[in-house]
């Protein structure tokens, strides 16, 4: 009998948050705090981002307060989520871990890869419920096993293909959560084109923020802005008159918010590794990130390589305050009358080289900064790329700038660069 695999009903196109390149510290609790903690922790902590157990048959903790309402309001707030899902694990069960997980990962390899898929569409499900529509990127958590017992590393290799599959078939990014060496990320490196995790957060607990020190994790996997770790385990803080016992995480790499989270001084970066961390810092700057109608379109520079569109939209600043942009620009898609349309926005631009994320961008009054498009195009066949009359450059703080031109980017997805000063041309 064939194997016949739950799919998701396609999810709504304008329900996500927004996904961004975050560049900041965050944390994860096991339950979502309420809207009142969240509030009083946003000023005096640290942190920028909350990770969130959405959904999976081994969530630890009741999520009384985890609904659309929630993530709105928090959102509105100014945090941003790493969604995440805990389901079936390696297990003692199956000889590949010494914890006993109730529902674990069949060593059957084409079984595991169906219990990925199957996981996936009932995330897809449990993200669209709270507000992440397609677009969004979802974390497995996947705890640490046996990764000696080359039957288990298969499994759990298989069970990620299935996951990442089935969330890029709904128009999801796939994010895998585990510990830095006992979840064997580098095998996961090695799963083949379309199949490899888009981003990672390893669980790291050496007190270093720096998403490049991920012991045992090569430095040649996920360089482009996709990691997050996890380096403080299980801990009370307190801020605004509440504790929580909290995990502490830092990212440089995908998160879902409708903000820009660029804050440097966090020490995430990739780039600022142990091996850098005796740099001087720059002095602080009194700009404020660029809020809305600090910022117009001065211009649109357009390129094209085959089938591939550029196009450089170069912004001026024309308030009479200086003001900062860093990190990468929010992309969104718009219909006619403005509606907004599916968007999956990715960093990078396709065949150019991309600038450092985390270097921020001084704009005194006049001055100009520019970030890069890239998108596949193919105008017979609008049902692949359905045309758009426009998108939205969102700036953080609010901002965000219209750009009236038509396009029709390939499954409407689109990739950016992190702003940088001036006017650079594609190429």
């Amino acid at each position: 009998m064939a194997l016949v695999l739950p799919v998701a009903a396609p999810a709504a196109p304008a329900a996500a948050i927004g996904q961004s390149t975050a560049l900041g510290g965050g944390f994860d609790a096991c339950a979502a705090p309420s809207t009142k903690v969240m509030k009083a922790w946003w000023s005096p902590s640290p942190y920028w981002w909350i990770g969130i157990y959405i959904g999976g048959n081994e969530r630890a903790c009741r999520q009384r307060n985890l609904t659309a309402s929630w993530v709105r309001t928090t959102s509105s707030i100014g945090w941003g989520f790493e969604p995440l899902r805990v389901g079936a694990q390696m297990s003692s069960a199956n000889g590949c871990s010494s914890i006993d997980f109730w529902n674990y990962i069949s060593r059957d390899l084409s079984r595991a890869w169906g219990q990925g898929w199957y996981s996936a569409q009932q995330a897809v499900s449990e993200a669209r419920d709270l507000g992440f529509g397609r677009g969004s990127i979802i974390y497995y958590d996947l705890e640490a096993y046996s990764t000696g017992k080359p039957g288990c590393v298969a499994a759990a290799d298989n069970f990620v293909r299935g996951w990442v599959r089935g969330l890029h078939y709904q128009g999801y990014h796939a994010g895998v959560y585990g510990g830095s060496c006992g979840s064997d990320f580098n095998s996961l490196a090695h799963l083949g084109s379309g199949r490899v995790p888009d981003a990672i957060n390893g669980a790291a607990w050496d007190g270093n923020p720096h998403t490049g020190d991920l012991p045992c994790v090569s430095s040649r996997f996920w360089v482009n802005s996709q990691r997050l770790k996890q380096y403080k385990g299980s801990h009370n803080e307190t801020h605004g008159g509440y504790k929580l016992n909290i995990d502490s995480d830092c990212a440089d790499g995908p998160i879902e918010d409708a903000h820009v989270v660029n804050d440097a001084g966090d020490g995430c970066s990739w780039s600022s590794s142990s091996s850098a961390t005796s740099a001087a810092m720059p002095a602080p700057s009194s700009a404020t990130t660029c809020a809305a109608g600090q910022l117009g379109l001065a211009r649109l520079r357009t390129g094209l390589a085959g089938t591939t569109v550029y196009y450089t939209v170069v912004l001026r600043n024309r308030s009479s305050s200086p003001c900062r942009l860093a990190g990468y620009p929010g992309v969104q898609l718009r219909a006619s009358r403005g509606l907004p349309m599916a968007t999956h926005a990715q960093p990078g631009a396709a065949g150019l080289a991309q600038p450092a994320p985390g270097s921020a961008v001084e704009l005194a009054p006049g001055a100009e900064a520019s970030a890069t498009l890239s998108f596949y195009s193919d105008s017979a066949d609008p049902a692949a790329c359905p045309p758009a009359q426009g998108f939205t450059l969102a700036t953080g703080n609010g901002g965000g700038v219209v750009v009236p031109v038509p396009l029709d980017p390939c499954g409407g997805t689109v990739g950016v660069t992190p702003f940088v000063a001036g006017a650079s041309p594609p190429g």
